[in-house]
């Protein structure tokens, strides 16, 4: 017996695709959006923190006019990452705006000239686009780099810079000066 192929794989942690043919021009269509608790243990791993919780969004998908698609809205998350000093848990409350813009790649030739630069819309191909995903990359930019604790100081050093003599060039630096 042949079963038949899904429409769309789910090759992310945290899945919500979106048929952009069912969006009709001009309508906003809108959405809460909420990863469980599997997803956000899936996230966290993916993105190398301790704990994500808590993520969820508001959005409004908009179809405008042609190929593009408009997402607006709020996300939040609170998540738990290693102290880059201590490795101690630093818990942060994260979220914000978030306003993306997609084109289909069949429509990129027709994007005017002057909608092409920084703000340019992002490719997607096919009709699905995972709402979910855009939601993690989100999140996945927004993580503070190198959170650190309150006070937490680098081992005889300031907590800006390691001390100058533990620097791979010091001491170079040193015979320089005698």
């Amino acid at each position: 017996m042949n079963t038949p192929k899904p429409a769309f794989a789910v090759p992310y942690e945290f899945s919500r695709p979106l048929d952009v043919e069912s969006l009709v021009e001009g309508e906003p269509l809108g959405g809460h959006f909420q990863a469980h608790a599997d997803e956000c243990a899936a996230l966290a791993k993916r993105f190398d923190v301790l704990e994500i919780s808590d993520f969820k969004a508001e959005l409004t998908v908009l179809r405008p006019m042609g190929g593009r698609i408009e997402i607006t809205g709020v996300w939040q998350a609170d998540v738990v990452q290693a102290c880059v000093v201590t490795l101690e848990p630093i818990p942060a409350h994260l979220g914000g705006k978030i306003k993306e813009s997609l084109v289909g790649v069949a429509s990129i030739a027709e994007l005017e000239e002057s909608e092409v630069g920084l703000d340019s819309p992002e490719p997607f191909e096919g009709s699905v686009i995972d709402l979910g995903e855009v939601l993690a990359q989100t999140l996945g930019v927004n993580l503070p780099p190198y959170p650190r604790k309150a006070g937490a100081v680098w081992q005889g050093g300031t907590q800006d810079a390691p001390p100058e003599s533990s620097h791979p060039l010091s001491d170079l630096a040193r015979l320089l000066k005698e």
